[in-house]
């Protein structure tokens, strides 16, 4: 009823932190709390009810060639996505763009989604974490600006990568191979499993910071993922 709500998440100072000697550990969740500047609980009550939505404020901007906003992860996957298809429209093929939900917990969103489509291949975009930062880890090295990844791996079909990655040398497109192993901790790893299997490929976008407030992705790495998807689809017209 209040309409949004301005708060900052409250932690200790770090003195206070030290003082009881666990400014080295990561706080639990269960240990912050959101303070929307009132005085006690029942004015809180009169602003927020329990179970509202909460979202980090992170206003979307573009610096040197870079978008950097909250909730990049996987709001762009969609615009990618959507994209492809206006590009791909008409098609002799069909062509479906889905937004789906529970991806981080679960997949039941990506799940119904192949359930009810059972398409003949699915592609997955989403965002994977750059390694061209410190600490970054060098064995899955994904610099961003170089080009989407392209995974390999057990959720991955191997035919469907290589129709990608032969897509990507014919329009002369820059990616980035990898090897995932078992899991992409992505919507693949339920689709690839649905109906028999659908035969499914993870593109991944180069993106800094996942999951904060200032996530990044470099804008020659969103077009070439469109460029991408959609010179495997013109090539599947000929």
């Amino acid at each position: 009823a209040a309409g949004d709500v301005d708060g900052v998440i409250a932690r200790p100072p770090i003195h206070m932190l030290r003082t009881a000697g666990t400014e080295q550990q990561v706080t639990p969740i269960t240990d912050l709390w959101i303070d929307i500047a009132v005085a006690d609980a029942e004015e809180a009550r009169q602003l927020v009810s329990v179970g509202d939505p909460v979202v980090l404020a992170g206003t979307p901007r573009i610096e040197r060639e870079r978008i950097i906003s909250r909730s990049l992860d996987n709001r762009l996957g969609m615009f990618i996505a959507l994209e492809v298809l206006r590009r791909a429209s008409p098609t002799s093929v069909d062509v479906y763009a889905v937004a789906t939900v529970n991806e981080e917990i679960g997949g039941a969103g990506a799940y119904a989604a192949a359930h009810t489509l059972q398409p003949d291949a699915a592609i997955v975009v989403d965002l994977s974490p750059a390694t061209d930062i410190p600490g970054g880890h060098p064995l899955h090295e994904l610099r961003q600006g170089q080009g989407p990844g392209l995974n390999r791996g057990s959720s991955n079909t191997e035919s469907l990568v290589r129709e990608l990655a032969d897509a990507a040398a014919q329009h002369d497109i820059p990616i980035q191979m990898r090897g995932l192993g078992i899991n992409t901790s992505t919507d693949a790893d339920r689709i690839v499993r649905v109906a028999g299997g659908i035969p499914c490929a993870y593109v991944s976008i180069p993106a800094r910071y996942v999951h904060t407030p200032n996530e990044m992705v470099h804008r020659r790495d969103v077009q070439h993922v469109i460029e991408l998807l959609g010179a495997w689809i013109a090539d599947m017209q000929r």
